[in-house]
């Protein structure tokens, strides 16, 4: 009965651990990036944050918010970047922080989304494709094709998710996103 139970122990243990290191990503302690590390740091911190614009939906919204943090002493080593927060349709919510270079990423990615959309236009297949742009901070923005069907969404972390109405809200998108940039690249 000893043994029994020291092996069972030995098995709980062992899966415990198994399943920790594959759920590592989704529950990190430590920041994904630079924006989320200083604000998250101990001290005299400066944090400026400036809404930039919103996305409704099928599923949920999107929030775009430009964030600047420095500490005090240190002006001249802001570092910039994007919060971007979904709301789900069960009213979850959940943020990713972008570093001003994901930031830009993100532009150019749903510009290449918007033009593999228009490629797409009028074709007919079996096969499904998706488009992922995902980021350090879990923040992942898709778009889909099967058959003559196109579909777009975005997710944190694959739990919060927001299903555009239509595509086309990918140019909406874009726009808030530069928009963001060119907040955050101002002096």
């Amino acid at each position: 009965m000893k043994k029994l139970i020291i092996l069972m122990l030995f098995w709980w243990v062992s899966i415990t651990m198994i399943y920790a290191q594959d759920l590592g990503a989704f529950f990190r302690t430590e920041p994904a990036t630079k924006l989320e590390s200083l604000l998250n740091k101990e001290g005299l911190i400066v944090r400026g944050f400036q809404y930039v614009g919103e996305i409704y939906g099928a599923s949920g919204g999107m929030r775009f918010i430009a964030v600047k943090v420095h500490e005090l002493d240190k002006e001249d080593q802001v570092v910039r970047g994007l919060k971007i927060e979904i709301v789900d349709k069960n009213q979850k919510k959940d943020a990713s922080f972008l570093d001003l270079e994901e930031a830009e990423n993100l532009s150019k990615a749903i510009q290449e989304m918007m033009n593999m959309l228009s490629k797409w236009e009028g074709m007919d297949t079996e096969e499904y494709v998706e488009i992922v742009f995902s980021t350090k901070g879990g923040f992942a923005i898709m778009v889909t094709r099967e058959g003559l069907s196109r579909g777009a969404f975005s997710s944190i972390k694959e739990y919060t998710k927001c299903i555009f109405s239509s595509p086309k809200e990918l140019a909406t998108a874009k726009a808030i996103v530069d928009k963001g940039l060119k907040l955050l690249n101002a002096r």
